[in-house]
């Protein structure tokens, strides 16, 4: 079985956008930044898997849907980031990765302890599965 996490970050810091505009701080299979990160350290991308299953119709897929946050130091900020993740996920696929489809488009929110803004969006992975 691959590592759907792991392929889905691959792809992401694949993208030149995406490194550019989150530099080393896109965090996989998490909720939250990891510890020390604050959101004047630029923006972030944490992203995790909210449930999976194998498509009766082609098992040779796996397919989740991934919950994905983009952290900033303000609302325009998030949005942005938010905007730049769509463009480099949305419609996207590699030899790992067959399709992505938003689910839903970004909406903005602040963590309630840490009252950080950040954009929350969906998005739905097929993999292949060898």
């Amino acid at each position: 079985m691959v590592n759907p996490p792991q392929r889905l970050r691959e792809l992401l810091l694949a993208n030149s956008t995406i490194t550019t505009a989150f530099g080393s701080r896109v965090w996989a299979a998490v909720d939250t930044p990891q510890p020390g990160y604050k959101p004047s350290d630029g923006k972030a991308l944490v992203f995790k898997a909210r449930d999976g299953y194998v498509p009766t119709e082609n098992t040779g897929y796996l397919a989740f849907s991934f919950q994905f946050k983009v952290y900033a130091a303000n609302e325009l900020a998030a949005w942005q980031g938010y905007m730049t993740l769509f463009d480099a996920l949305d419609g996207k696929a590699n030899q790992y990765i067959k399709s992505v489809e938003a689910e839903v488009l970004g909406q903005s929110l602040r963590e309630p302890d840490s009252n950080w803004p950040y954009v929350l969006a969906f998005f739905s992975v097929r993999f292949a599965n060898p």
